[in-house]
């Protein structure tokens, strides 16, 4: 079914199947990777995970897609939305609320039929009207007199929606503007690596309300009601969040056995690595959080491995990929492509991991995306400002071309830093680009701040620009991150550079050929990362998270740390 559903989109199987053939991370002595242990799972029993924080906003995907929200959420809404990166291998695409999906001859309409099976959390079925529901919330928002809700804030990852129909026989049509050979691919890794873009707004609960004028309804307001294999317990803010099995959850594993196993989850807050560490040592939790600033770096992995022994496990995902972020279309110094060269001539990638990361254990270099995936030009490593045998010399083109733009004593900038979550990476910015000459200073914002500013291009450069795409998709996949920003305010690469859609035009035309879209986007790599330093990617994390012994049944993504977070297949040997 699967595989001649992808036929009708004509070819695309092909591109991600191929894609996703290259090679892969290589395991490193003391990790875990890939599926679950061959055991007949038990059942019963409550997994105690380290949580950060409180999820922000209300627990609202639309808002914003941390994983501080990903991981407490996904098991009440679910993996996924209309589809899902597969368990077994997250780069490619398995069904989710719909059950199959087909397209039209151009790849301009694609129809979903929706399982019949799937309830929510208060027994009401679920049906296409609700998935129409959460589609056009986050294309259009909602108005209600003078009140108005925004589109969700990856609308600008959705492609260019015309019509969103509920069809007879529970199915679901969505018409493009334009064709769109790898819509349902986009959709499908919408907020990667997070993976927060779940349905998780009930059209029978929040409906009535948004049209008497709470356009802002949030799932927290309606109840926590989702679709995933557990619901709201418990919440006590600043302290644990509580899950429970649902008992009429939809989905079996590969051996038609009722999910889940658990019969619950409770996520413990623990706000620093510290109290983590100690937490589950002592084992007052079983698993660590997948949280920014939780994982662990190199010095506690090493030190939870040797006091654990083979009482614990660790992954090793492949997680985020850094980038310093600059703002091009904003008048200024980083306007001169010479002084973006410079910045990234200058940087030292191995000393930003390991500053960062605690050593090579977590986290490797990259060139703007997965260095272990087909895509990169094979000669990444031995670029100017990537190899680290020529450093010296690269240095000294650096402050060469920062005086040849005509800043030889260099100048000063101010540094967007999200609060906590940035601090660490943009302090690191600090000290590394000083001795070049540009001097920051930390303008710290919160989230919400945080995202006005993004949007409105009122910043110069900042740390985290995620532009880079899923290896297993392709560049298509975040399009609309590397647009002019007067063309897509969300844009995360901000120019105005025209080059960067015609590159993009001429992968459209190939579509159907991955050894030319590979060609076309090594040449483009060359141009925004060595030719224009449009963007400056600098290192990839590694995620590294402890798990008890007798934690089983884990299916390891082998990217992205907000894959495969719903807990339905995992269980307690004890």
């Amino acid at each position: 079914m699967l595989q001649a559903r992808w036929a009708a989109v004509g070819g695309v199987a092909a591109l991600v199947s191929l894609a996703c053939a290259g090679p892969q991370r290589p395991a490193q002595e003391g990790f875990v990777t890939g599926a679950p242990q061959d055991q007949e799972p038990k059942r019963g029993g409550v997994i105690l995970v380290a949580q950060i924080s409180d999820p922000p906003g209300a627990f609202e995907p639309m808002r914003t897609a941390t994983i501080h929200l990903g991981q407490v959420s996904t098991p009440m809404t679910g993996d996924g939305n209309l589809l899902k990166p597969c368990r077994e291998d997250v780069d490619k695409i398995c069904p989710a609320v719909a059950e199959s999906w087909e397209a039209n001859a151009d790849s301009t309409q694609y129809t979903f039929k929706i399982r019949d099976h799937i309830l929510w959390h208060d027994g009401t079925p679920f049906s296409a009207e609700h998935a129409k529901f959460w589609l056009d919330l986050a294309w259009n928002g909602a108005r209600a007199a003078d009140k108005v809700r925004a589109p969700a804030y990856f609308k600008g990852q959705m492609g260019e929606i015309k019509e969103v129909e509920a069809l007879t026989g529970n199915r679901l049509r969505v018409t493009l503007q334009g064709r769109d050979p790898f819509w349902v691919a986009t959709m499908t890794h919408l907020e990667a690596p997070n993976r927060a873009a779940a349905i998780w707004h009930p059209k029978h609960l929040m409906e009535p309300r948004i049209q008497q004028g709470d356009v802002n309804l949030t799932p927290q307001d309606t109840g926590f009601v989702g679709i995933g294999p557990y619901k709201m317990e418990r919440y006590d803010k600043g302290s644990v969040v509580q899950l429970r099995r649902w008992e009429k959850y939809w989905d079996r594993d590969a051996k038609g056995r009722q999910l889940p196993f658990l019969d619950g989850i409770d996520f413990l807050f623990t706000p620093d690595p510290a109290t983590m560490d100690a937490a589950f040592r002592t084992g007052r939790i079983d698993v660590g959080a997948r949280s920014v600033g939780l994982w662990l770096n190199g010095s506690r992995y090493e030190a939870l491995k040797n006091a654990m022994g083979d009482k614990a496990w660790f992954t090793n995902i492949e997680g985020a990929k850094h980038h310093l972020s600059l703002n091009s279309a904003r008048p200024g110094p980083l306007q001169d492509a010479r002084v973006r060269r410079a910045i990234q001539l200058w940087i030292n990638r191995e000393d930003y991991r390991d500053a960062i990361q605690g050593g090579p254990c977590c986290g490797d270099p990259h060139p703007g995306v997965s260095p272990v995936s087909i895509w990169p030009n094979p000669d990444w490593k031995s670029w100017p400002g990537f190899n680290p045998a020529t450093r010296e010399k690269d240095r000294a083109e650096a402050k060469r071309l920062l005086a040849e733009a005509g800043y030889p004593n260099g100048f000063d900038l101010p540094m967007l830093t999200r609060r906590p979550a940035w601090v660490d990476m943009s302090e690191w910015a600090v000290g590394e680009l000083a001795p070049l000459g540009i001097r920051l200073t930390l303008d710290f914002v919160d989230d919400a701040d945080r995202g006005r500013r993004e949007r409105d291009g009122e910043y110069f450069i900042k740390n985290f620009g995620g532009w880079t795409f899923e290896s297993g998709v392709g560049p298509e996949q975040y399009r609309t991150r590397m647009q002019r920003h007067s063309v897509n305010p969300l844009s995360e690469m901000k120019h105005e550079d025209p080059k960067v859609e015609e590159y993009f035009r001429r992968l459209e035309a190939v579509s159907h050929d991955l050894d030319q879209r590979v060609k076309i986007w090594r040449e483009f790599e060359r141009y925004l990362v060595l030719e224009q330093a449009l963007g400056i990617p600098t290192f990839t994390r590694g995620i590294v998270i402890p798990y008890r012994s007798y934690v089983k049944g884990v299916y390891v993504p082998k990217s992205g740390h907000g894959n495969n977070v719903d807990w339905s297949t995992e269980w307690l040997d004890k």
